[in-house]
């Protein structure tokens, strides 16, 4: 029987301790019996050396009593707190349930040993476990600090419980580590822990990010040696994408990641339940799984036009796609007008929180390949914009030039004007909607500018653009974002009969950009095109620059591309079409942008 053991019996002879099940930085804990209730419980005993600090002692009453106040399944359960005084030293005790479970760190080590990782049922619930411990105590005011697998433990429902809030203290009000003391794990400490910031619930909420990473990639997102330079990592190193380490990619899940692993708090879910919801969604639904979306062989997709009854189509013009009249256009040439620049370079600087580094699982219409890695377009600012005299622009407004509007909606997809915007629902699944601006109109060299954003009710990996050199429903192309923060550049065309995609852009799939803001956030897209050679800006920045030939000139317009949630929401709040400026003379001229 150890010193500890000897004391403890000396003074405390209600309990019988019967083994030393653990320890940690602070305390020791004991198997016991409570000898006047008749059941078995765990005792944390504080380290000897540490009573003798008068911080930790404060901290440790202070956590016995916050915690005991406490009532929430997923979290460790105080059943008493006690301390003596022994002679020149004191000794401090907190009794709890004892749970003959192992923990989360023992399942993982067990995991790691037999090559394999926990069931996507097993983490789905541990997740929504700790995340709803952790909801309950920021809402009581209080945080962990050392959120990690060695503090979850599970019942024997296998239900995780989290536990050793030995470190915590009250989120307000508190000034016992107000000193400089950083506590914690580095493996799993948030940016700001590892700086000595002061902390809120988002720290604890970023080192569960951490934990469900590591559940199911079967690794740390930054391996650690044990030492604070993992620490490094967490400041500067880039989030790694979830997709690398599965069977097949999950784009929402590497976006529910790189959101959550945010370096910056502000940045991240703000409460925990926000974070449970998000991880449901990205994690636990199949809809996040699901195969990429494909149209060319189970959909036709609804194409829904902007026409002038007054001019007769072209005759050479035969839609194989739905047609709907969605407006009226009273003129198709107005007058430029000079527009506040600020709009689009307040949205260049507002830099997303919210980046995906993995591929999309919607091409427009299309399979993605199943390899590949994403590609990170780097580029230089372009403050160009639209210059001289447009054909064409509307925001929506209800006084519009463009006279009156007639919604109509087609093939599942539905048209409205919402105040100042064209809201376009496309809630069938895996469909590529193009909506077309005035066919009797074809263009060549172009500048068309778009300015809309993914609402926020919509399925996040939905996507929009701009639609140009429109021939046929099979042939034409299409400059994109999603709501991801990924843009791309396609063709559509038939091949040996069949229509496809062909990629214009280099990499894989979608490429990830920071000038792309993600959904609810608004963009404003760009495609000039002259000859052979398509280019496409996203909020003034020029992000790709294409040369294909296949398509001399054709018609303009908006798509939308639905996903397999069938909940595509996208609200445009301007469209202009005007003439290509020179460079010399466009550089010359007075930058005017889309207002968003």
């Amino acid at each position: 029987m150890d010193k500890s053991t000897e004391t403890f019996d000396a003074h405390l002879n209600r309990y019988e301790l019967q083994e030393r099940i653990g320890s940690g930085g602070m305390a020791v804990v004991y198997k016991a019996f409570d000898k006047q209730l008749k059941r078995t419980v765990a005792i944390k005993i504080l380290h000897e050396h540490l009573a003798a600090d008068e911080s930790f002692r404060e901290r440790f009453e202070r956590e016995a009593q916050f915690i005991a106040s406490l009532n929430h399944p997923n979290i460790m359960q105080i059943f008493d707190f006690t301390s003596r005084e022994i002679g020149d030293s004191s000794m401090f005790c907190m009794m709890m349930p004892y749970l003959p479970g192992t923990t989360l760190a023992d399942e993982l080590k067990a995991a790691e040993k037999k090559n394999t990782r926990l069931s996507q049922d097993r983490i789905s619930k541990i997740g929504r476990d700790l995340t709803s411990a952790l909801d309950y105590a920021h809402s009581h005011g209080m945080i962990h600090r050392d959120v990690k697998p060695a503090n979850v433990l599970f019942d024997d429902r296998g239900r995780a419980i989290l536990t050793d809030f030995g470190i915590a203290r009250l989120a307000q009000g508190s000034t016992l580590t107000a000193e400089g003391l950083i506590v914690g794990t580095p493996a799993y400490m948030s940016p700001e822990q590892a700086t000595g910031e002061d902390l809120d619930g988002r720290s604890d909420m970023y080192s569960l990010a951490v934990i469900l990473f590591e559940m199911i990639a079967g690794r740390l997102p930054y391996p650690s040696d044990g030492s604070a330079s993992v620490l490094v990592k967490h400041l500067n190193d880039p989030v790694p994408s979830i997709s690398e380490f599965l069977e097949s990619r999950n784009p929402e899940l590497d976006l529910f990641f790189r959101k959550a692993l945010a370096k910056s708090a502000a940045d991240r879910f703000q409460t925990a339940d926000d974070m449970r919801q998000a991880f449901e969604d990205a994690y636990c639904d199949d809809t996040a799984i699901a195969s990429p979306v494909s149209t060319s062989d189970h959909h036709t997709p609804a194409t829904v036009m902007f026409a002038n009854p007054s001019i007769t189509p072209k005759d050479n013009e035969q839609h194989t796609t739905a047609t709907r009249i969605v407006q009226t256009l009273s003129t198709t040439i107005v007058q430029p007008v000079k527009k506040n620049p600020i709009g689009i370079l307040a949205l260049a600087i507002a830099a997303i929180a919210l980046l995906l580094v993995a591929r999309f699982t919607q091409q427009p219409a299309a399979v993605l390949p199943e390899e590949g890695t994403p590609t990170t377009a780097v580029v230089e600012n372009d403050n160009s914009s639209m210059t001289g005299s447009l054909y064409f622009e509307t925001d929506f407004g209800n006084g519009d030039d463009s006279g009156m509007w007639e919604l109509a909606d087609s093939s599942g997809v539905e048209h409205e004007i919402d105040g100042n915007s064209l809201v376009l629902r496309n809630m069938q699944d895996r469909i590529a909607s193009t909506t077309l601006f005035a066919t009797d109109y074809t263009y060549s060299d172009v500048d068309i500018s778009l300015a809309g954003q993914v609402d926020v009710d919509s399925h996040p990996p939905s996507a929009y653009g701009i639609v140009f050199r429109y021939v046929d429903s099979g042939n034409y192309y299409v400059f994109a974002v999603d709501g991801q923060g990924r843009y791309g550049l396609w063709r559509r065309a038939v091949v040996d009969g069949s229509a496809q995609w062909i990629q214009l852009h280099e990499g894989n799939d979608w490429i990830i950009d920071s000038h792309v803001n993600a959904i609810g956030e608004s963009n404003a897209l760009r495609v000039v095109t002259i000859g052979e050679e398509i280019r496409g800006y996203v909020n003034g920045n020029l992000l790709i620059t294409a040369h294909d030939d296949a398509l001399g000139e054709g018609n303009i317009g908006i798509y939308t591309g639905s996903t397999s949630a069938a909940n595509t929401i996208v609200v445009v709040s301007d469209y202009a079409v005007g003439p290509v400026v020179p460079e010399d003379e466009e550089t010359k001229a007075n930058s005017m942008t889309l207002e968003n």
